[in-house]
């Protein structure tokens, strides 16, 4: 008997793509797309990029993502659009605020990097996403 990965190649990608395609599907698309990277590599291979390339950042899960943006670049390559819904007070884990800190005063060396932190987080988390996803 067939299975699923003896179709050709072309037909498993757009099938991959119409998981990420189907609003009907609203966010349990993602849920989909994360089940099917984690069944074989072939999978994680063709649902990665398209697991990436539509963001939301909230405020619960937001670092996590900025952590593995950070760790894993390859990934912030396929990310063509992102939303960021956070509120105050954002949590920044210490190595994800000593990472930016460092690029900040790398590029601004008399701003106050304290201040994003603590009065404008949104607009930290925001920066943070667009500085890591060169194709947002």
């Amino acid at each position: 008997m067939a299975g699923f990965l003896d179709l050709p190649l072309e037909l498993v990608t757009m099938i991959v793509e119409q998981l990420c395609k189907d609003s009907n599907f609203g966010n349990r698309c993602t849920h989909a797309l994360a089940s099917v990277c984690l069944t074989c590599r072939l999978l994680n291979n063709f649902g990665t990029k398209h697991l990436y390339h539509d963001l939301e950042c909230i405020q619960t899960f937001w670092s996590l993502l900025i952590r593995t943006l950070i760790k894993r670049p390859d990934l912030a390559q396929h990310v063509r659009s992102a939303r960021v819904q956070v509120q105050l007070p954002v949590d920044c884990p210490p190595d994800v605020k000593t990472y930016f800190q460092e690029r900040i005063e790398n590029a601004h060396p008399d701003r106050e990097t304290e201040y994003m932190f603590k009065k404008r987080p949104y607009q930290f988390a925001a920066a943070m996403l667009a500085s890591l996803c060169p194709n947002l």
